[in-house]
């Protein structure tokens, strides 16, 4: 029963897009820099915050427009917060955004990404990071390179996560094209060919 009504409140939280964005930064040890990487939650303002796997599995049949809603509200705001942290820092900022629509939708938005930058980016304000697992990325290769050659015009950068020392991802970062970052699954088995990425 409680399980129930603690589904019932992140649906209605759902409905009402009531999302939040959260911000771990990413220090650079050897240069200092600091990197951004955005975490969206539900938050129902009374201190009770659900995390992604609460709340996606509801996406689509919860949210109207499913994961493209709320993956367009994720790129609207975090440009918003590009250009404030850059503002306030007085130097450019980059933050990295995890999309949850699949390569076909991702496509779809790249028309809208590049709208949403034009109309909200402030000039030299900074970069924005696509961040997609590779699981997703090995199901359509040739796809996933035309996204991020898309994004690379549009001045956006890519990040792999769950990316493995193995040949078949090694592989794939050699066949993708450019990318900004790998989030890299490392393991006492893989460690001596983690060179490999670098």
């Amino acid at each position: 029963q409680t399980q129930e009504i603690l589904d019932d409140k992140i649906k209605s939280l759902m409905r009402e897009q009531s999302f939040k964005l959260y911000y771990q930064p990413i220090v650079n040890l050897e240069t200092d820099a600091v990197i951004f990487e955005a975490l969206i939650r539900l938050d129902d303002h009374e201190g009770h915050i659900f995390s992604p796997d609460q709340f996606m599995p509801w996406i689509d049949s919860e949210l109207e427009g499913g994961s493209n809603t709320l993956d367009s509200w994720l790129i609207e705001k975090a440009l918003t917060e590009i250009n404030r942290i850059s503002t306030e820092q007085n130097r450019p900022t980059t933050i990295i955004v995890k999309l949850a629509s699949t390569l076909p939708q991702i496509v779809g938005l790249l028309s809208e990404i590049r709208f949403a930058i034009q109309q909200n980016k402030k000039k030299d304000s900074g970069k924005l990071i696509f961040a997609m697992p590779i699981s997703a990325i090995i199901k359509d290769i040739n796809k996933a390179k035309q996204i991020v050659e898309s994004l690379e015009e549009l001045g956006c950068g890519f990040m792999l996560e769950q990316v493995e020392a193995s040949e078949a991802h090694i592989k794939l970062l050699n066949e993708i094209g450019k990318i900004d970052f790998a989030k890299i699954k490392a393991s006492e088995k893989h460690s001596k060919s983690m060179g490999k990425f670098i």
